[in-house]
């Protein structure tokens, strides 16, 4: 995966940085309105989708060439700050694709610590989307 590109906001992770995106997962949700779906009478299922919405989870390593630890606490900083929504831009199918999406979590586990400092592990991130990508009636609208 060392040749994944992913950008959040203006930055840019896996070319020519000091971190990699080593792992990327992506899921799907359908959603629908609530109270408007549900079992009729007759037992069928009837569901008013409001649409899909593609979310994705990460990880970020960093480099073993880069030996920068603030910068990696900046890195984390950044990612968890408290804004209400970032800009990514992620693989999809066979190109990229640049939505809205907000972090709703992230972790890093101490690997070791000494009196130079703290070593994390890489991050884990998850993002969802701020709106659905696909809406019923915009079939294929990824």
């Amino acid at each position: 995966m060392s040749n994944t590109k992913i950008r959040i906001d203006s930055r840019e992770f896996g070319q020519g940085d000091g971190y990699i995106v080593s792992n990327l997962e992506r899921s799907f949700e359908k959603v629908s309105h609530d109270g408007s779906s549900g079992r009729t009478t007759s037992g069928s299922m009837d569901i008013d989708l409001v649409g899909t919405f593609y979310n994705y989870k990460m990880t970020i390593s960093r480099r073993s060439s880069n030996p920068n630890l603030v910068e990696f606490d900046e890195l984390w900083d950044a990612l968890s700050a408290p804004v209400p929504f970032n800009m990514i831009e992620v693989p999809y199918n066979q190109s990229t694709w640049r939505f809205e999406a907000y972090i709703t979590k992230g972790k890093q586990l101490l690997m070791s610590s000494d009196s130079s400092g703290n070593y994390w592990g890489s991050i884990e991130l998850s993002f969802i989307a701020r709106a659905p990508q696909r809406k019923p009636d915009e079939e294929g609208s990824a």
